[in-house]
């Protein structure tokens, strides 16, 4: 699922090479795995309780009872792709963007119809390009900063055609990049 999406995932999941990478990028887009401290532990020994804690995930994602869990992770993973972006700290957004991505990739899989959802997955899509913009930014490329932050700007505007459930979020988007095309045209 979901293979045209290749973001590193985490700062122990970076290669989509890995053989677990699918597999991984899958289980966050079904809110069936978690990050912890930025990490989501790929080797890590699973106990009975973890297995059945993901099977339940994954029988609730399958039901369409996941839809609410996966907004929220959109929501909490935005605001702090935003925060790190903003801060210049590029990697770490980038996870988070990447998993507001599947998140509300998840979300629209099981919610095809909601315009939440549809506006959740343009927010997160516009959050990812924030992210491109402050890394091109970072290494002075203020071609593709002025592109990416045109990209996340447009992106909040569209997100807002579908529902403004998600307005704060999107104005904050928006304001963002604003701000960092405003710093690349001015050189600073």
């Amino acid at each position: 699922s979901y293979s045209e999406l290749t973001y590193p995932l985490a700062s122990d999941v970076t290669s989509t090479q890995d053989w677990f990478y699918p597999y991984m990028r899958f289980g966050l887009s079904a809110s069936m795995v978690e990050s912890v401290d930025g990490k989501l532990q790929p080797a890590q020994i699973l106990t009975r309780g973890d297995i059945s804690e993901i099977l339940y995930r994954f029988m609730q994602y399958r039901a369409g009872k996941q839809t609410q869990t996966l907004l929220s992770d959109v929501e909490n993973n935005v605001l702090s792709a935003l925060q790190l972006a903003t801060g210049s700290d590029v990697a770490p957004a980038r996870y988070n963007a990447a998993h507001a991505i599947l998140a509300a990739r998840g979300a629209l899989s099981s919610s095809p119809n909601d315009a939440t959802v549809k506006a959740a997955v343009k927010t997160a899509e516009g959050t990812m390009a924030l992210v491109d913009a402050a890394d091109a930014l970072a290494t002075g490329d203020k071609q593709t900063t002025l592109d990416q932050t045109n990209t996340a700007w447009h992106l909040g505007a569209k997100a807002l055609e579908f529902s403004s459930a998600l307005k704060q979020i999107d104005m904050q988007l928006q304001d963002a990049a604003t701000k960092m095309e405003d710093k690349a045209r001015s050189g600073n």
